[in-house]
């Protein structure tokens, strides 16, 4: 494997319960995580002013960039082709031929450097798709058959099938199993970094159990598309937004409104201060306390024309209406009903709070 990994090769946070909660347009000027880009660019399909992406991590900003060249140069068959969401044995010479002149020296060189995840299909290779991997791989056999999965996804399920998943989850091993897997350690050991954990004090494993069983004993987890690349490998018929056809031509027509930078997001608020709408991802998850209050201030002083910022707490609490009223306000029922709809189990909670005016 190549020694810079990807942190992320998809977005793992519901890009239609984001659209839905910030709802830009075209007066709006975006400010947003990179990650693997596929957020951003549901975002920018709306056609706003201007999208700025940040990201820390410049493997991650290299990705957002070959996504967006993969969307100039390719036609939507050839797009969803050369990514991994079809079979390809041409991805290198698409690559070579399309792709790489439309790309800076830096993501050049590191496209070149890796070239092994160009030939995988980058939406594949990403520390956290090798984790959900090893999951497929490992846990997955053991705890139900191919058959059952199958059983699962054509859903809906019946009230007998409730019972039934109901039963398994309460068995030792099952519970055992899951347990381990989902444990912190090894969760930093092969999905996320290490360093993400800093600010959890919770039992990681348990949570996790009991938001998994939730999602099993959901009658509509059956067409939930992330949790079917999890059990499959691929997406199958239910893409994510920014990869469906109905949205290609939108992005298209707007990626020259799309700037990437390096640097952190806090750093953009000052850079960007006629910032509208914010997708910060779930990078608070990461922040002492203190750094998060400091960034609310930051982003109260900075940013006067700020609408909606939006974002998601994994299992550490941080919400910034609750650190700072007086300078911003949760958007509750919103955030409540977006919140039933994220197809995301893992996420303790979507926040999505706006600034007060005179703040």
């Amino acid at each position: 494997m190549p020694k810079k990994l990807l942190l992320y090769s998809n977005c793992w946070e519901d890009a239609d319960v984001l659209l839905a909660a910030l709802d830009p347009g075209p007066d709006d000027r975006v400010l947003s995580i990179g990650s693997a880009g596929d957020n951003s660019f549901s975002l920018l399909s709306r056609g706003p002013a201007s999208m700025v992406v940040y990201d820390t991590w410049l493997p991650q900003l290299h990705l957002v960039e070959l996504k967006k060249a993969a969307f100039q140069a390719l036609d939507y068959e050839a797009f969803l082709a050369f990514l991994g969401f079809m079979e390809s044995s041409q991805r290198m010479v698409v690559f070579h031929e399309k792709i790489k002149p439309l790309l800076r020296q830096e993501g050049q060189v590191f496209w070149e450097t890796n070239a092994e995840l160009l030939r995988r299909g980058v939406i594949h290779c990403g520390k956290l798709e090798h984790y959900f991997g090893l999951f497929r791989r490992f846990v997955l056999p053991i705890i139900a058959s191919k058959k059952d999965v199958a059983y699962f996804f054509a859903g809906p399920p019946t009230e007998a099938d409730l019972v039934e998943y109901r039963r398994r989850l309460a068995k030792p091993f099952f519970h055992w199993l899951l347990k381990i897997f989902l444990s912190k350690p090894l969760l930093k050991a092969t999905g996320r970094q290490p360093a993400f954990f800093n600010e959890v004090k919770i039992n990681l494993s348990a949570y996790l159990f009991e938001k998994l069983s939730g999602f099993l004993l959901n009658p509509e987890s059956y067409q939930n598309h992330y949790m079917f690349y999890s059990a499959y490998g691929h997406f199958g018929k239910g893409l994510p937004h920014y990869a469906r056809a109905e949205n290609f031509e939108a992005i298209r027509s707007n990626l020259h409104r799309l700037t990437l930078r390096h640097g952190r997001l806090e750093d953009g608020l000052v850079a960007e201060q006629n910032t509208t709408l914010i997708n910060a991802s779930d990078i608070f998850e990461y922040l002492p306390m203190t750094d998060f209050k400091a960034f609310g201030e930051r982003l109260a002083a900075h940013c006067p024309c700020l609408r909606r910022i939006a974002y998601w707490n994994f299992v550490v609490d941080r919400v910034l209406s609750e650190v700072q009223p007086t300078h911003f306000r949760l958007e509750t029922d919103l955030t409540t009903n977006l919140s039933v709809k994220d197809k995301i189990y893992f996420y303790k909670r979507f926040v999505m709070e706006s600034l007060r005016q005179g703040a």
